[in-house]
Formats: C-alpha cells, structure tokens, sequence
C-alpha cells in the first residue's frame, strides 16, 4: 500500500485583532498558520525582520508571536506577518498597532502648557507696565525741562536753602502787621515825597504765594513804600500794594531814579492792570 502525501500552500488561518495601547504598555501579536509541510512565520515593521517565538500547535499548523515589553510611541505603525512553507505562494497579513500617550504624561503636558503660557502673558504684562512707566517718567521729565520756570516759581520755603543758583533764597516773612500800608497809597507817597521815593527793578520772578504779596515778573519796576534790602519790602505795582522779598529786585540809585523822572515826570511802575 502507497501513502499519498498531499502537499499545500502555507495560509494564515488567523492574526491579532487591531490594538490600541499606552505608553509603557505591554503588547504580545499573534499570527497562526497552516501548510504542509509546516510553514515557517516571520514578523517584519517596514521592511525590518523582527524577533519572534514560535511553537506547533499540530503537525501542519504552527504559531509565531512577537511581545514588546514596553511600547513606546514609535512603536505604532503596521506589522506585517508572513507564512512560507516553499509550495505556491506565500500568505501575510498585517496587524495596525496604535500607541497614545499616557493619560498622567498628557496632563502633565498640558499643565506645562498652560503654566507657560500665564508665565508668557505675565512677563509680557510687566514688559508692557514697564515700558509705559518709563514713558510717563521720561514724559514728565520733558514737561518738568519745558516748564521749569513755573515749576521752580515761588516754590521755595523762606529760608530753605535754594537748589538753583539762578534764584536767590526767599527771606523769613516779616511778623505780621510789621508791613503793612494801612496809612494809604497817596499818604505813604507824601512821607516818602521827603525823603525821596525809591525804586526797584525785578530780577527773578516770583509768584505770590499768599494774597498780601505781589505776583513779580523779570524788569518790572516797583516803587518801595516800605522796607530795606535783607528781608521783605512793601511795593506798588500795577495798581497793586503787597509784599515782595527784597533779594528779588534791584534797588535803584538815586541817580538811575531821577533819570526815571526825567524821563516820565514821576517813574510809574512797568506793568498795569
């Protein structure tokens, strides 16, 4: 009696399901193939042969795995298993393996985010706080060099040591009562008319501080009714009388005077009302 042998083509009878893991996930793929004679079976990922165990399960059919331990996110992708036995052609077929980040990795990810992007917007907040305080700082510098003149006016307490040499210190203000000119304009003049009226041109402008004192701008010319250099002096301009400090004027000579009066019969003070 003569055994017949027949002989065919290896096939792949079944293969893993498409798997969806973690990072750090362990992963076995199976692939089970018939043929006779036995088939041999080999795992490949694009192109590049991969270890794998084998074992029979019966005389013509076997079964071939591949494990990976800790899959990792360039693990995903297509693996492709193939049967041969040398009879026809051979049989493959392939498995789509796909890995996602873990859940803890992701919010870490998205909490490394989120904080550099508040930690951006605040750092561009104090940038812009930053750039617009130095703006109004320099802002106000050019207006305080603009303005310098109104800013320093009168500003000065009596007897405060001056901060500009171009003004001169304003003297301790006189009790009050001391100056006061209560005996009036025409009486005033009439005591001053024996011993001469006196004159005195502004040199530094001053800007009154109390409602007793005069508003005082550069070449103006004050008739004196009362007082002396050193401290506060009462005067006539434009039709005011009030106090001024005496270190801000001039006093004029007898002999500049009487070329005032030369000049306009009777020195009348520069600037009116």
């Amino acid at each position: 009696m003569v055994l017949k042998i027949v002989l065919h083509p290896a096939s792949i009878i079944s293969i893993s399901d498409a798997i969806a893991v973690t990072v750090s996930d362990r992963v076995t793929l199976q692939c089970v193939a018939d043929g006779n004679p036995p088939p041999n079976i080999t795992w490949t990922k694009n192109g590049v042969l991969l270890p794998s165990v084998a074992h029979t399960l019966s005389n013509d059919v076997r079964a071939s795995s591949v494990t990976l331990k800790r899959v990792r996110m360039n693990n995903t992708g297509a693996y492709v298993c193939a049967a041969s036995n040398g009879v026809g052609k051979s049989d493959s077929k392939a498995v789509q393996l796909s890995v996602t980040p873990d859940k803890d990795a992701r919010d870490s990810s998205n909490i490394v985010v989120i904080v550099g992007t508040v930690a951006g917007a605040l750092w561009f907040l104090i940038g812009v706080v930053l750039i617009l305080l130095l703006w109004k700082r320099r802002r106000d510098r050019r207006d305080k060099e603009r303005f310098a003149f109104y800013y320093n006016m009168g500003r000065r307490e009596p007897g405060a040591p001056d901060d500009k040499t171009d003004f001169p210190t304003i003297p301790v203000k006189p009790r009050e009562g001391t100056l006061t000119g209560n005996a009036g304009i025409p009486t005033m003049r009439r005591a001053a008319d024996k011993r001469g009226r006196r004159y005195a041109r502004v040199m530094y402008p001053y800007l009154a501080q109390e409602g007793n004192e005069l508003c005082l701008e550069v070449d103006d010319v004050i008739e004196v009714l009362e007082g002396d250099s050193g401290g506060w002096c009462l005067g006539y301009l434009g039709g005011d009388v009030g106090l001024f400090p005496s270190n801000y004027v001039k006093f004029l000579s007898s002999n500049e005077a009487v070329k005032m009066e030369e000049c306009d019969g009777k020195p009348p003070t520069k600037r009116t009302k």
